[in-house]
């Protein structure tokens, strides 16, 4: 609901006979009234719904696998000029794996009974001026060559976090998987240069 002031509130209501099947709690939650006594053991609010769950190996190499394998789509896409193949791969299919990497490397540097919030919003509690930089610099406009740059970027932090995540949690990496997914992508970025040069 929006009220003037721009004062919001996120409401739900429901009647009385969907509160069993269609009330899913939410740690955020706070109760104004319950006259009927219906949620009488609703614990104080907090964050803890939306707190980093933490990998276990097997989720760890399934995004590892997603990040490098899919990336490759990004730099066919971009060298063939598909800009918006280009940005779809990139926006819908690396880049949660990229934030999900990301998260999993803030949870074992900082634990993971935090949250970086809908999209990352609270990242700067928990990065350098830095590093928010860094992760900026992965986001681009539809200009080709800046996709580019972005997604070198993104190679080398995606690398980064893999390596913190790993060392931390006692995971194993798939070096090959990285080196070779770099090398390629490198490769079609050079021959695409040769032939615009």
């Amino acid at each position: 609901m929006t009220y003037e002031g721009a004062h919001r509130i996120d409401l739900t209501l429901l009647p009385v006979s969907h509160i069993s099947t269609d009330h899913t709690h939410d740690s955020l939650s706070i109760l104004w009234l319950d006259k009927d006594n219906l949620f009488d053991s609703l614990p104080p609010a907090d964050e803890s719904s939306y707190f980093i769950p933490p990998p276990d190996a097997r989720l760890f190499a399934e995004t590892a696998n997603e990040f490098w394998w899919c990336a490759t789509n990004v730099a066919k896409g971009l060298a063939r000029n598909e800009i918006t193949f280009a940005k779809e791969m990139t926006d819908n299919v690396i880049r949660p794996a990229f934030m999900q990497m990301l998260d999993w490397k803030i949870g074992c540097t900082h634990g993971f009974n935090l949250t970086t919030g809908k999209a990352g919003k609270y990242l700067s509690r928990y990065l350098t001026k830095e590093e928010i930089q860094a992760i900026s610099d992965t986001y681009s406009d539809a200009v080709p060559e800046n996709n580019w740059q972005a997604l070198f970027v993104m190679l080398r932090l995606f690398g980064e976090f893999q390596i913190i995540t790993a060392d931390k949690m006692g995971f194993a990496i798939n070096t090959g998987e990285a080196e070779a997914s770099v090398h390629y992508i490198k490769r079609i970025y050079a021959d695409m240069v040769d032939e615009l040069g």
